[in-house]
């Protein structure tokens, strides 16, 4: 039998559900790991004899500076945290995250390779940077299990919650909250959830009008301060045309103290308000990801001004398998032996920086210099390498290249030489797209 299995990976604490094949959604809990709400902490304990605990077991060793807490959160922290050496064994931020994978992959009730796929939440980031190192954390993470990366797949969180809640089948502003536990920390931040009607735009796109504001509060919640990062996001909200009577509101939050900041808020709401129960809500939405692509994606190139650059080869929404983009591509200098393929995520907030220009040239683009923020995909691994058959002349269109998206999501190029008609690489996979 096979499964779906989606982990919603908090900072303080991760949560799991799974489905199997032809059966309903259900939430997994592990005995020693999961606390009564089901939810697991991201805490780990290294024992003398160098075995590990995790969750719940890790615990009662949490003062111990054998115990690495808040697991997710290490990548993001800057400098890095330095390595702790145990016993003889050197400790640093990739070999924990490993460690706790593979504790919580050994404690499922099925086998790994009975996984179909595995949906993991990624967190929202203010900057490509913080995204970047916390995307290759989590990949070095992922890598230390026995299920092939074609079957990995990650999702926004805010998308999840959105899905769970069946707040993308509206068309509405929302203010998201998120709380630790504790209530010890909390954010606010604004965004636009939309529902678009075409396919080719993703069904549960957050953040699609405007710039994200965020305020993060790192003092104990009140309703003063509480307040006071409301009244900072309805002031970002006015100055985009909306106001609290246009506005709906999800409370996405673990904490019992958000509800009760809600009520002390002297904000009068009009908009309807939808309480989430955290990762357990995630959860549930990472298992209703749509069978399509929940980002958007392109081609690294260099462009005149000697900066790096991106054409969009699939637009978040892309149902797979498809077929792509064909672009006709030019050397950059004379004689130069080969091309390189790079793919990046796109920066949802920077798409509309995407320019084509269509060439006289059928399915020939001349790609025009952007500011475009992504996030390098094959950076992990070498990206895929063609030779060009010699000779070659700068800016001379030479390699004709078509690109697909197979059944499981991975991007897939057949180049042929555009003087020859010499096939040069067949369905040749390039990256793992999500």
């Amino acid at each position: 039998m096979g499964y779906t299995l989606a982990l919603a990976l908090g900072m303080a604490r991760c949560a799991l559900s799974y489905q199997a094949r032809g059966a309903q959604p259900q939430a997994l809990h592990l005995p020693d790991l999961s606390a009564p709400d089901g939810c697991i902490p991201t805490v780990l304990c290294v024992q003398p004899d160098g075995a590990v605990r995790i969750g719940q077991a890790a615990l009662p060793c949490i003062e111990s500076r054998r115990c690495f807490q808040r697991l997710p959160q290490s990548p993001l922290v800057q400098p890095e945290p330095a390595p702790r050496q145990l016993d003889d064994t050197t400790w640093d931020t990739r070999m924990v995250g490993q460690a706790f994978m593979k504790a919580l992959f050994r404690a499922l009730p099925f086998a790994q390779n009975q996984i179909d796929r595995l949906i993991v939440s990624m967190p929202h980031f203010e900057n490509a940077h913080s995204a970047t190192r916390y995307a290759r954390w989590l990949h070095e993470s992922l890598a230390a299990l026995d299920i092939p990366e074609a079957r990995i797949q990650l999702m926004s969180e805010l998308d999840a919650v959105a899905l769970s809640s069946g707040l993308w089948s509206a068309q509405l502003p929302v203010i998201f909250l998120r709380a630790e536990p504790e209530a010890e920390i909390f954010e606010v931040s604004f965004a636009y959830l939309a529902a678009p009607t075409q396919l080719s735009v993703r069904l549960d796109q957050v953040l699609r009008e405007g710039v994200p504001f965020a305020s993060l509060m790192t003092e104990r919640c009140s309703p003063q301060t509480f307040s006071d990062a409301l009244a900072d996001c309805l002031a970002y909200a006015a100055e985009q045309g909306l106001y609290p009577s246009d506005l709906g509101y999800l409370a996405l939050s673990a904490s019992e103290a958000m509800p009760r900041l809600f009520q002390a808020s002297d904000q009068a709401w009009s908009a309807h308000a939808v309480l989430s129960s955290g990762e357990r809500a995630i959860a549930d939405g990472l298992l209703r990801t749509p069978p399509y692509l929940q980002n958007s994606y392109g081609l690294r190139y260099r462009a005149e001004n000697g900066e790096y650059a991106y054409i969009e080869l699939a637009p978040s929404g892309t149902p797979f398998p498809s077929a792509l983009r064909t672009v006709h591509l030019a050397a950059a200098y004379d004689d130069q032996p080969m091309l390189e393929f790079v793919i990046g995520m796109l920066d949802p907030e920077a798409k509309g920086q995407i320019t084509l220009n269509a060439a006289s040239v059928p399915l020939s683009y001349t790609l025009e210099p952007s500011e475009l923020g992504a996030i390098a995909l094959n950076e992990f691994a070498p990206p895929l390498r063609i030779a060009i058959p010699q000779p070659v002349r700068a800016a001379e269109p030479c390699l004709e290249a078509r690109f697909y998206l197979d059944s499981q999501r991975r991007l897939c190029l057949t180049a042929t030489d555009l003087r020859t008609g010499q096939l040069l690489a067949e369905n040749a996979v390039i990256t793992t797209l999500h």
